[in-house]
């Protein structure tokens, strides 16, 4: 009879495990959906701005090698080579939660956009180590004529900055 409620924990705490390291969502561009099942976060400096960083969370359709990532000097050069001919969006976010970029890639596609308020985000968590939320655009009619964004995450943050390790042997 102790075996059940012993099952039902441990199932508990190894579904709500996995789900703190997740991040999926869908991509609609003009009608078609894409399914974006891989996600990554990590932290970068803001350039002209000394000190500030921001929070990349990267949601792609093929998987991220995050231990590669993790110790190339430029992640953000790292992972777009990794993710070349993929479709995967990037959304940058500010400490205080606020968007600074979403940028996207389609295929052999790309784009960035800045200051748009066809979208919400909805942070539950977001320091220097971890990051959860939902990413969703406003419009639905954005599904069929534009590209409209549904993307949750929860995420650990990789290292401090966007230098990896190799940057940090290379100062030694």
């Amino acid at each position: 009879m102790k075996t059940l409620p012993l099952l039902l924990t441990t199932a508990l705490l190894l579904s709500s495990g996995a789900a703190c390291a997740d991040g999926s969502g869908t991509l609609w561009s003009h009608g078609q959906a894409i399914t974006l099942e891989h996600a990554h976060a990590f932290r970068w400096p803001v350039p002209l701005d000394p000190g500030a960083e921001v929070t990349s969370v990267v949601l792609a359709d093929r998987p991220i090698d995050a231990a590669a990532l993790a110790d190339a000097s430029d992640r953000g050069g790292a992972l777009d080579l990794q993710l070349r001919g993929a479709t995967w969006v990037a959304i940058a976010i500010r400490p205080d939660g606020n968007v600074l970029d979403v940028s996207y890639q389609i295929g052999e596609s790309s784009a960035s956009e800045r200051g748009i308020d066809d979208y919400r985000i909805e942070l539950k968590h977001n320091d220097a180590d971890r990051i959860e939320g939902r990413f969703q655009s406003i419009d639905a009619r954005d599904k069929i004529d534009g590209r409209y964004y549904d993307l949750r995450f929860a995420l650990d943050v990789a290292g401090g900055s966007e230098a990896g390790t190799a940057a940090s042997n290379e100062a030694n």
